[in-house]
């Protein structure tokens, strides 16, 4: 099974129960429930999530997940030969590769001709309907997704390509108010 999907290398919307237990399902329906094998994390686990993270340059890549067998045949190349893109690949810190998955990095993207600089779309809802719409929002395909206070409920930031099915989505759901969106033009930092 082969799926692509873009996403930011780290999150930081964590909850801590009394027990240790990382639960984000609990406090945020933007929140993924997922653990480490099906296990709850270690305090010393989420210690050393928590100093990577902090200590990391966020960067946007791209997960392709399939093995190399059928990404070559996909290709119509050999394995070797894919190999050998790859090394060169790497070499120019392109991709990552591993076990079953290849990671394309912005430095990657760019170099394909994607355009990496992000659109952040703002939205505001109707206070009676924010929880359904919050639900709703969380399954759009977006890179990140925020509830935040203010004059606006949820920032999401998406890709370029993507702008106008998100916004569509958007517009089409019950409780979405209104909608803006911040194109970037130019990463400064």
């Amino acid at each position: 099974m082969n799926s692509v999907k873009s996403t930011y290398n780290y999150d930081y919307s964590t909850h801590e129960s009394e027990s240790g237990v990382t639960n984000k399902a609990d406090v945020n329906p933007f929140a993924s429930s997922r653990t480490l094998a099906s296990e709850p994390l270690t305090r010393k686990s989420h210690e050393l999530l928590r100093t990577l993270i902090e200590n990391a340059n966020r960067r946007t890549v791209y997960s392709f997940y399939s093995n190399q067998s059928d990404l070559a045949r996909k290709l119509n190349v050999t394995r070797q030969a894919l190999s050998v893109h790859f090394k060169k690949l790497r070499e120019h810190g392109l991709v990552q590769v591993g076990r079953g998955f290849v990671d394309v990095t912005e430095e990657g993207s760019k170099a394909a001709g994607y355009n990496t600089n992000p659109v952040i779309v703002m939205v505001r809802l109707s206070p009676h309907k924010r929880f359904e719409a919050c639900k709703k929002i969380s399954e759009l395909h977006a890179l990140d997704i925020f509830r935040v206070t203010g004059d606006i409920d949820v920032v999401l930031v998406v890709e370029q390509r993507e702008l106008v099915e998100v916004v569509g989505k958007l517009e089409s759901l019950d409780g979405v108010l209104e909608t803006k969106s911040l194109v970037s033009i130019e990463k400064m930092k």
